[in-house]
């Protein structure tokens, strides 16, 4: 799926390119605004986190997106 080749294609930047950390954390931050799937939304903002854990901004949608997935279960 589309959503997919969205994952694929930011696992390829953050692997492979060697950008600077901000423009992988917008990388993520696009991919994560354009997808309504939340196991993706998921991992793209824990990939957010992990590059840059002080974006509170990043942590309040995880747990948002985690919330909305418990309450779906």
């Amino acid at each position: 799926t589309i959503n997919h080749l969205r994952t694929l294609s930011a696992r390829l930047i953050t692997r492979w390119l060697r950008w600077p950390r901000v423009l992988v954390v917008r990388a993520w931050a696009w991919l994560c605004a354009h997808t309504d799937d939340l196991d993706e939304k998921r991992r793209c903002l824990t990939a957010i986190v992990e590059l840059d854990p002080e974006l509170e901004w990043a942590q309040l949608a995880l747990q948002l997106v985690r919330h909305r997935q418990a309450q779906m279960n």
